[in-house]
């Protein structure tokens, strides 16, 4: 993992979209699984040059809050970005959208586990590239720190045999609380590549427990960026 401080939004913008760029650029027409986050870090999609695009590509979601609210969902958000018109023109390929219209929570993180899963059988010297964000509580994709249900946690998210978790969160946790996500399994064992995004004072703290040697990911989920093959953090207060 590496910290990249920047000196401000608009830089940690620029160094977030470019590192994004070069990472999709060194498997331009090969395949690659890339998933984006919600929140903040969708500012990385903006401006995505076309070339970047194509039928090597598949586009999913690498987390997602299962909601009928009108613009609440995070594919509801992608789909009304310029990038998501672009990879449609570039022929890109989807999984993991629309989770939202599935019978129940519980439905669509076993139809996306699947999804991603045939997708790794189909591809399996393939690169997976993501990006990811910080919350101010230590979250990661849609996993919520659990510091009084440590066992919860490791059941939900730790499972090497889960890619994707569907659960209620609580309000207490987030305003959004029905969460489909991948998993730290997943991010541990399957994602070659993650741009992180964090920006803002109120990011701190979080950032700061990551970069401690010593703490555990049912207090602070992103400290799962520890363990990742390859994360490049940029943040900005």
């Amino acid at each position: 993992m590496k910290i990249i401080n920047c000196e401000n939004s608009i830089d940690a913008l620029l160094k977030g979209k470019t590192a994004l760029r070069e990472a999709l650029a060194r498997v331009l027409n090969e395949p690659v699984l890339f998933m984006v986050s919600g929140g903040s870090a969708i500012e990385l999609l903006l401006d995505m040059p076309f070339a970047l695009l194509g039928s090597h590509m598949t586009i999913g979601l690498l987390d997602e809050r299962y909601s009928k609210e009108v613009g609440a969902s995070n594919s509801e958000i992608l789909q009304a970005t310029d990038f998501y018109k672009k990879a449609v023109r570039e022929e890109v390929s989807f999984i993991g959208m629309n989770l939202a219209d599935k019978e129940s929570l519980e439905d669509a993180a076993k139809s996306y586990d699947n999804d991603l899963k045939e997708w790794r059988r189909l591809h399996k010297e393939s690169k997976v590239i993501i990006t990811q964000g910080v919350g101010e509580d230590g979250h990661t994709a849609g996993i919520m720190p659990y510091p009084e249900n440590p066992e919860r946690f490791k059941q939900m998210f730790m499972n090497d045999e889960v890619w994707v978790a569907g659960y209620d969160a609580t309000v207490s946790k987030n305003k959004f609380p029905l969460r489909i996500t991948a998993t730290i399994s997943f991010l541990r064992n399957q994602v070659d590549k993650s741009i992180a995004y964090a920006v803002g004072k109120s990011k701190e703290p979080a950032l700061e427990k990551i970069a401690l040697p010593n703490g555990t990911l049912w207090e602070t989920p992103a400290r799962v960026m520890r363990e990742m093959k390859d994360v490049k953090v940029v943040y900005a207060k």
